[in-house]
């Protein structure tokens, strides 16, 4: 991992931050399968009880958050992360509609709504997913390329799961190298963090 910003987690069976000191915490008993899409590892999530938390990290716009995911099964929708203001109410969560086989851009406090991907669960190979807020608009990537953009009104954020709603209800999927920048990438830092896993 060698760029920096606020927040990274390279799951090499641990959760520390490898930019800081916001190392996250989990609950579950999650494990670490060895296909991770970056360095040998990645968090597995049984979609039962299993769940990452980040403390939560606050940060404002501009931000840039990606993750590298497959979901593993197709039981539900669930949330494989969750982004959320500070009246609890989604602010840029990304969920799995498992009845579309759609991954989701969530924005509840504004109505901001829309399709980033779509996939079918189980999953064989990862993919990369990214998310750029300038506080003004939001635009999503999928393995370096532009997918979606909306025009959306960001307030200050809380990052606080992975592979679980606010409600408590958890995401079978297995999950990679966490990055959460506070700053809105480029397109072409978008596309070089896939490509060469740096910005």
């Amino acid at each position: 991992m060698p760029d920096s910003g606020v927040a990274g987690y390279e799951f090499e069976e641990d959760l520390t931050d490898s930019w800081g000191s916001n190392d996250a915490t989990s609950s579950g008993g999650i494990t670490y399968a060895s296909d991770g899409p970056v360095g040998t590892y990645a968090a597995s999530l049984d979609g039962s009880d299993d769940e990452v938390s980040f403390g939560p990290i606050t940060i404002s716009p501009p931000y840039s958050y990606s993750f590298w995911a497959k979901p593993t099964n197709s039981t539900t929708n669930t949330y494989w992360l969750a982004v959320l203001n500070s009246s609890d109410d989604d602010s840029g969560s990304v969920i799995y509609n498992f009845t579309t086989n759609e991954v989701e851009y969530f924005g509840a406090n504004d109505g901001t709504r829309f399709t980033i991907d779509t996939v079918s669960a189980p999953a064989s190979s990862y993919k990369l997913y990214t998310v750029t807020h300038s506080g003004s608009s939001v635009t999503t990537y999928v393995n370096g390329s532009q997918t979606n953009a909306a025009s959306q009104s960001q307030p200050t954020i809380e990052i606080r799961y992975l592979g679980r709603s606010l409600a408590g209800d958890n995401a079978p999927l297995d999950a990679d190298d966490v990055r959460i920048y506070d700053k809105e990438l480029s397109s072409t830092e978008v596309s070089d963090l896939y490509n060469t896993g740096s910005i």
